[in-house]
């Protein structure tokens, strides 16, 4: 591939997703000239609009130009026009995971974080601890923070990014710290086995220089515990682990912070619910790996305040308070169920958007676990993303199958909004549940709501 620091003039398609344009932003840090394209409109195009970069919507081959390299992301399948017609110029065509690769390359050190669950929140921590600890870095989320979005860039010392494993593309990046925080079942169209998980997370592993595990997970107890890795934890005694854990405001926790057993460190948090206690763990485990100050552990992890659509308060309806959550696994949507009744009394609600055929197929009895805890459950018609119905098996299947005594299925989020005022009980709580469309839902509901 072209060397990074040597591009002049570089192309998105899909710069408008949260991954593309971190990156979009940092090239433009770099006063290099950035273009992109995207399907539809959204605010995130109109925020790199301001910082200089060039923005169509659609497909228009003369605002393309040639440019030095073109990057596209994993939702462009390799029939899109605008693709082909890159790929016709003779100019370097990737896909992100192999920016990724290359811009790992240019940084003295790589902090990846990988894991089932967790990424996107524990790196945001990550970034707020190294921000407090004055490190210069790029910092490449797959969400957007309070406090900075997607994006932050202050210098070239450190690039700290998550590591996903779908399609196994964590395995591009050989970092110089590497996080595992968990490890399950997910992304049917790429693993076909828990095992086949466990071993992608190995390889990750194997080629980060200093590693981190969850000493609490199964995958660690099956798999690494003989290789002697940083842990945390909150079970046993981990090399980082958590005492005196206790609820404060806002059902936000605090806890301190222990090494080897020994308190270091007291730590407040200011997100709600005990997971994230665990994800502050590993967030300062993975900072003071690197060697950040105990005082920036105990700043960053203050100034964190979440991210957009994690328990994201949306407002309130018809009498209920409305959470935005991004749930879409059966892990997470008990981990947003748990939230909300350590916050609220009275009745909880569900919405929930199936996200892809072939998950919900593969987890049916466990999505089934998880949403039979609500009182009242709306199911949304599934979000396919880049499958088809003979993958796996839709939301009304799921629906069907439900044995919860308040429910419904509804085809859109305009229906799923009515669907809401009609509901009996006033109090209690909604959780709009899913990685899809469904955000749209929250729009309704608030329209100062932003995604």
């Amino acid at each position: 591939m072209l060397s990074i620091l040597s591009i002049k003039k570089i192309h998105f398609i899909g710069i408008g997703g949260v991954s593309l344009s971190s990156f979009a932003r940092y090239f433009l840090s770099k006063n290099i000239s950035v273009s992109g394209s995207d399907r539809v409109y959204s605010s995130v195009l109109d925020d790199l609009r301001e910082h200089g970069a060039r923005i169509v919507i659609g497909f228009e081959p003369q605002f393309i130009g040639r440019p030095d390299l073109v990057v596209f992301s994993s939702a462009i399948k390799d029939n899109d026009v605008e693709y082909l017609y890159c790929k016709s110029l003779g100019v370097p065509v990737v896909e992100r995971y192999e920016l990724l690769t290359a811009l790992s390359g240019v940084f003295p050190s790589t902090v990846a974080v990988a894991g089932t669950h967790g990424k996107t929140t524990v790196t945001g921590m990550c970034a707020e601890i190294f921000i407090a600890d004055s490190v210069p870095l790029f910092t490449h989320i797959g969400g957007f923070t309070k406090n900075f979005g997607n994006f932050f860039y202050s210098g070239d010392e450190l690039f700290l990014t998550e590591a996903c494993e779908y399609r196994r593309s964590l395995l591009h990046v050989k970092p110089s710290i590497g996080a595992v925080l968990n490890a399950e079942f997910d992304h049917p169209d790429t693993f076909t086995s828990l095992s086949e998980v466990y071993d992608c997370f190995d390889e990750f592993l194997s080629s980060s220089e200093t590693k981190i595990v969850n000493g609490d997970c199964e995958y660690y107890e099956k798999r690494q515990y003989l290789f002697n890795p940083i842990t945390f934890g909150l079970n046993g005694v981990r090399t980082y682990g958590a005492q005196n854990i206790t609820m404060r405001k806002n059902s936000c926790m605090g806890f301190t912070l222990t090494h080897l057993g020994f308190p270091i460190l007291d730590i407040e948090l200011n997100v709600p619910g005990k997971h994230n206690v665990i994800d502050a763990l590993a967030a300062a485990t993975i900072c003071l790996s690197y060697g950040a100050s105990v005082s920036a552990v105990k700043k960053g992890l203050l100034n964190f305040y979440g991210i957009k659509r994690r328990f994201e308060y949306v407002g309130e309806y018809f009498s209920r308070s409305v959470y935005c959550d991004y749930a879409h696994h059966p892990t997470e949507i008990i981990c947003a169920y748990e939230t909300a009744r350590s916050m609220v009394s009275g009745k909880l609600t569900a919405v929930f958007q199936p996200h892809t055929y072939s998950r919900t197929a593969a987890l049916e009895k466990e999505f089934l676990d998880a949403l039979e805890k609500f009182d009242e459950v709306i199911i949304l018609k599934e979000y396919a993303a880049r499958e088809r119905p003979c993958d796996g098996i839709g939301a009304k299947a799921l629906y069907d199958a439900l044995r919860v005594t308040e429910k419904s299925y509804v085809t859109d989020v305009m229906e799923a909004a009515v669907k809401l005022t009609e509901l009996k009980t006033p109090g209690g709580a909604v959780l709009v549940l899913g990685a899809g469309d469904i955000v749209n839902l929250c729009k309704i509901i608030s329209p100062d709501f932003t995604f």
